[in-house]
């Protein structure tokens, strides 16, 4: 009868969305409810001192809780379904010593990462503060991810989402979104000092950016090759060097509501690309407001404000 009473108390624990600490998982097809809390540094009796050995440990569906302190370690997440914590985003960093990735992220599931600074992977190379490949359905939040080659690459990986994060002074790309990386959403970000561009699209469909920041970058927000069904929308792009948004060779394309100012161009679409809406944006400061260019076709323009001596060029 215990069994029994036991079995029944499990089944209506997971109908309610209540969740137990148990050492035990359940399995569900595809997906598995793990219940167990890691927790690294502190001075707790059973903590880990490194942030790897805890996901080493961690079965699908655990969380992982960092105290604050400096983490000097290259940290791998590799099929698994986790929650990593940090305790403050400004006290709780993982840093990657100039060595490698800081965080490497291949075929992770459904993994969310949130509350730390993370900085100093190797300044050569593809390398990154977060390299994600070949994963789907994770979350990036309350993330601060500085001085470091790129600050994130994510590559041949959809239905991500990035928010709240502060993206600064990487060398290349603050962010680059490529290949085949599809159904991403990018919202509430701020790019700023990066080497190159503040957020960059190559390769890659159905990608959201919203309500974030681009600022003092070589180029701003740019929707690359082979691009299609890109929105940018309640977005700042200010002070950078090239381009406040850049579309070349991108397809229905919508960018709405975003204010554009002080760079060398405000909003250039060019190389062929067609469809692309710009609507209820104010361009102001601007050598050019916007410039459309080398063959781009079926551009709409509406209610947009063009001030002080921002020029149109078509």
């Amino acid at each position: 009868m215990k069994v029994k009473r036991l079995g029944i108390g499990v089944f209506i624990f997971f109908l309610l969305g209540y969740s137990v600490a148990t050492d035990c998982t359940i399995p569900l097809g595809d997906f598995t409810v793990g219940g167990r809390t890691l927790y690294v540094g502190g001075d707790g009796p059973n903590n880990y001192s490194r942030i790897q050995d805890a996901i080493d440990d961690a079965m699908d569906g655990d969380t992982i809780f960092v105290y604050s302190g400096v983490y000097y370690e290259n940290i791998n997440i590799s099929s698994k379904t986790l929650i990593i914590k940090g305790e403050d985003r400004e006290t709780t960093i993982i840093d990657g010593n100039h060595d490698w990735n800081t965080i490497s992220m291949e075929y992770a599931s459904n993994t969310e990462i949130s509350g730390f600074t993370i900085r100093n992977s190797k300044l050569r190379g593809e390398n990154a503060g977060i390299y994600m490949k070949n994963s789907n359905h994770c979350k990036i939040h309350d993330c601060k991810i500085i001085l470091s080659s790129h600050g994130m690459i994510v590559l041949q990986s959809s239905h991500n989402e990035i928010s709240d994060c502060v993206f600064s002074n990487n060398q290349r790309h603050n962010l680059l979104i490529t290949v085949s990386s599809n159904y991403n959403k990018v919202k509430n970000c701020t790019f700023s000092n990066a080497g190159w561009t503040a957020l960059y699209l190559y390769d890659s469909d159905s990608n959201t950016i919203e309500n974030c920041v681009a600022e003092n970058c070589e180029a701003g927000f740019i929707v690359g090759w082979e691009c299609n069904d890109i929105t940018i929308k309640n977005c700042s792009s200010s002070n950078n060097y090239y381009n406040g948004i850049f579309v070349y060779h991108g397809k229905n394309v919508e960018i709405k509501n975003c204010h554009v100012y002080q760079n060398g161009d405000g909003i250039r679409i060019r190389y062929g690309s067609s469809n692309v809406k710009v609507e209820n944006c104010t361009m102001e400061n601007n050598a050019f407001g916007m410039q459309i260019l080398q063959q781009s076709s079926n551009i709409e323009v509406h209610f947009n404000n063009i001030m002080n001596l921002s020029l149109i060029h078509i």
